[in-house]
C-alpha cells in the first residue's frame, strides 16, 4: 500500500500531507479510509448499499477492524460510508 496523506487519507508520494492538505488543511485532524473507491471496492459498497447485500457487512467490517488494530489512531467517530 503506497504511503499515505496525514491530513486526508489519500495516497502520496511525500511522508506526511500531501500537497493539498499542505496548502489548504482541513478543519479536521484527518480522515482515514481502508480503501479506495474503485473497481470490486466499489461494487461492494453499491452491492451492500443498493442490492440489499448486507453479508457483505460481515466482511467489510472485519477488514475494518483489522485495520484499526494495525493502524490506531485517537477518533470521535467511525463512519462506514
Amino acid at each position: 500500500m503506497p504511503p499515505i496523506c496525514q491530513g486526508c487519507g489519500r495516497p502520496t508520494d511525500v511522508p506526511g500531507n500531501c500537497r493539498s492538505c499542505r496548502y489548504r488543511p482541513l478543519a479536521i485532524e484527518g480522515i482515514r479510509s481502508l480503501f479506495l473507491f474503485e473497481d470490486g471496492v466499489r461494487q461492494a459498497i453499491h452491492r451492500l448499499k443498493y442490492d440489499g447485500r448486507h453479508s457483505l457487512v460481515v466482511i467489510l467490517v472485519r477488514l475494518m477492524a483489522d485495520f484499526w488494530r494495525a493502524n490506531p489512531m485517537p477518533a470521535d467517530l467511525l463512519m462506514p460510508a
